[in-house]
């Protein structure tokens, strides 16, 4: 297929459709032996409606355009109109300050974290919202942040002019922010001990002057960094990618097993510490099965079912994975511009690409041209044709454990 940089997101619901038949493992006793695994050669003569849509060609090294620009802006873009805001359950109040007084704090009754926090420095700005370490707590937490336009003319100053990537309206981040907490309270409800995925612990309506200003959510801090960082890839051993391969895969499998779909996996999204990973955002996560009204996730990474707006299951994660880790081992993303994602042409070439292709839309992996198992394995998760794709992350888990073993890569617990 062909390669861009990333855009933005959105979601909605359904019933789940009868689930296609089990994709078979690719991985295979040796790596020159795999005839009955081998991904079918890109055909000579693509229809032409397929061709914009499939075709890979390398990604310049020209800058990126001003992320702030929709078309060719990083992190999720809304392709819709649902602006629907979800009613937070009866809440008490808290004092919340920073170092010149950001307000006050609405708690939801099942918080975990009540105790009161100091926004701390800025650690980065995501697409829709700003992040911070907490200044005063013994164990820092990460706050993820989201400011209306209100906090511009009455907010402090530590936080006024501090925005996200991406020119998103106030009420479609508050509506992501409150499904990542939403999602990820469920995902860890009753579990004990370290998650594959971001911890939790609350969400808080900000308000100062007796004014709503912002939400700010709070979760564990990961004190590491994520897969978009090229200069810690260029540090990373092909060993240790396959093992974080592995841990994402464990992740997402994690997610299946609890219904839902991420819906945004990328690079970005993989937090690495001490060569422990950990998912991150929730925010256009959605159930199994849901079909939704607007095109939703990350330009650069969607399958073609979310181009025509089809239902979504545990395979379109798979299909982000692929093309992910293509990325993360050398490879770019697909060329996918966000502002042309609505036209008709488009999704015309998507549906006959999920209708009719079997072909992997990435097959490119530059620092794994001598594993040809776990080239394969990758380009099968690509599969334009959902039936033909592989159909659950267990299955790739099977095959990184054959492939890690046949080339003695130790795999995390």
């Amino acid at each position: 297929m062909t390669k861009a940089t990333p855009t933005e997101k959105k979601h909605v619901k359904t019933e789940l459709p009868a689930q296609a038949p089990a994709a078979e493992d690719v991985s295979s006793t040796e790596d020159a032996k795999q005839p009955e695994t081998s991904v079918s050669p890109r055909p000579t003569h693509i229809p032409a409606q397929a061709r914009r849509y499939l075709h890979q060609e390398p990604v310049s090294d020209t800058p990126a355009a001003d992320p702030a620009k929709p078309a060719g802006g990083h992190g999720i873009i809304t392709l819709g109109t649902n602006d629907d805001v979800l009613h937070p359950a009866p809440a008490r109040q808290q004092h919340a300050s920073s170092e010149d007084d950001e307000g006050t704090v609405d708690l939801n009754e099942d918080d975990v974290f009540t105790a009161p926090y100091k926004i701390g420095p800025m650690i980065a700005r995501g697409a829709e919202s700003v992040l911070y370490t907490s200044s005063d707590s013994e164990n820092p937490i990460c706050i993820k942040s989201i400011r209306n336009n209100l906090s511009k003319v009455i907010g402090p100053m530590s936080s006024k002019n501090n925005e996200g990537k991406v020119k998103v309206p106030y009420r479609s981040k508050v509506r992501h922010l409150k499904n990542e907490c939403r999602i990820g309270r469920e995902l860890q409800a009753q579990e004990t001990g370290r998650l594959p995925v971001v911890r939790i612990h609350g969400l808080r309506k900000v308000r100062r002057l007796g004014f709503e200003i912002g939400y700010d959510l709070l979760m564990d801090y990961v004190d590491g960094t994520d897969l978009s960082d090229k200069q810690a890839l260029k540090a990373f051993t092909v060993a240790q990618k396959i093992d974080f391969f592995y841990q994402t895969t464990k992740a997402l499998d994690f997610m299946h097993r609890k219904h839902y779909v991420h819906l945004d996996m990328k690079p970005s999204n993989i937090m690495v510490a001490k060569g422990v990973v950990t998912l991150i955002d929730f925010g256009v996560s959605v159930s199994v099965g849901t079909k939704p009204r607007a095109v939703t996730g990350t330009a650069g990474y969607l399958s073609p079912e979310q181009i025509v707006r089809d239902y979504l299951d545990e395979r379109t994660d798979i299909f982000a994975l692929g093309v992910t880790f293509g990325v993360v081992f050398g490879g770019h993303p697909l060329r996918q511009d966000g502002d042309k994602l609505k036209s008709k042409l488009l999704k015309r070439e998507a549906r006959f690409h999920m209708d009719s292709l079997a072909d992997p839309m990435v097959t490119d992996f530059p620092e794994i041209m001598h594993m040809k198992s776990l080239r394969e394995l990758l380009a099968r998760c690509t599969i334009s044709q959902r039936d033909k794709r592989i159909n659950s992350a267990s299955t790739i888990l099977n095959s990184l454990v054959r492939i890690a073993k046949r080339h003695d890569i130790p795999l995390s617990n």
